[in-house]
């Protein structure tokens, strides 16, 4: 398990959030559009992850951000 950034933490993405959720945080739901509602284990602190589309010349990627 990675230590607790939840707190200092807005906004994360690429190979960095997959790691970051898959390590640390807990998934409360997923949509049908693959958006997932997560919250930290510690900190009840939570996020979303969803596909960031038109990044970096049309490149999508997922982003980790923040919600509560």
């Amino acid at each position: 398990m990675i230590p607790c950034r939840c707190a200092a933490l807005n906004t994360l993405s690429g190979a960095g959030a997959d790691d970051y959720v898959r390590q640390h945080l807990d998934t409360v739901r997923e949509d049908a559009m693959g958006r997932k509602s997560l919250r930290c284990p510690l900190t009840d602190i939570t996020f979303v992850l969803e596909q960031a589309d038109g990044v970096y010349g049309g490149d999508s990627q997922r982003r980790l951000r923040r919600t509560g």
